[in-house]
């Protein structure tokens, strides 16, 4: 059974499942900036 650390956008359906927070995080804030950006400027 794998297991992981999971992100979601509340803006759309992205989701992201990686190994750790920083990986996840880092991948959020990718999605962030290429698909929301006037969100990723409000975080």
């Amino acid at each position: 059974m794998a297991t992981g650390i999971s992100g979601a956008c509340e803006q759309c359906d992205w989701f992201y499942l990686g190994t750790g927070y920083p990986e996840v995080t880092k991948a959020y804030h990718d999605h962030l900036r290429e698909e929301h950006p006037r969100t990723w400027l409000r975080r």
